[in-house]
């Protein structure tokens, strides 16, 4: 009688990560019947799936800054500009006085 192969859900092998980091990773193995490699591979499945979605949140984060950024710019901007059409440039009609 040979060995079938089992499939585990994502959600199976999250649990079987979870616990194996929770508790002894050996007792883990010897409960599922899996090697050393099959864990470690699932592991590292889950922590890139962990980065992706961290460099995803960050760089969303990174564009709502800069778009909030560009609105301070301008809004600076237009103060500036208003600042300075408000004040009373010295002329024929203004003299400046000291």
């Amino acid at each position: 009688m040979s060995k079938q192969r089992r499939i585990f859900s994502l959600g199976e092998k999250w649990r079987i990560v979870e616990e194996a980091e929770a508790s002894s990773v050996k007792a883990v193995l010897l409960k599922y019947h899996l090697s050393n490699s099959v864990l470690a591979r699932w592991k590292q499945q889950f922590l890139s799936l962990e980065s992706e979605d961290r460099m995803r949140q960050l760089e969303e984060k990174v564009k709502d800054l800069t778009a909030e950024n560009l609105g301070l710019r301008n809004l600076l901007a237009d103060y500036l500009l208003d600042k300075g059409k408000n004040k009373s440039l010295p002329g024929k009609d203004n003299p400046q006085t000291p």
